[in-house]
């Protein structure tokens, strides 16, 4: 895990996306610290809701739905810098 985080990050410096988008729990895990340090840059959310305790099943919508409005956002910006 600590080769392919570091290969991740190298291609995230590289490439400097504004969104970083995790999903499942292995690469939540990996990148508690980006998270908790840069929430504006990176977000976590669930693989699947099927087979994933309560607390995912329940939280997963309202992540899913919070991943889009920042996608939208950040088109909406983007349109905004080309025009």
């Amino acid at each position: 895990m600590k080769k392919c985080k570091e290969l991740l990050m190298d291609e995230i410096h590289l490439l400097n996306p504004q969104l970083v988008i995790l999903v499942g729990s292995e690469p939540r895990d990996a990148f508690r610290r980006e998270l908790s340090l840069y929430p504006e840059k990176y977000m976590s959310v669930p693989f699947s809701l099927k087979g994933v305790p309560k607390k995912t099943q329940i939280e997963g919508p309202l992540l899913y739905k919070q991943l889009r409005e920042r996608l939208y956002h950040l088109l909406d910006k983007e349109k905004g810098q080309v025009l």
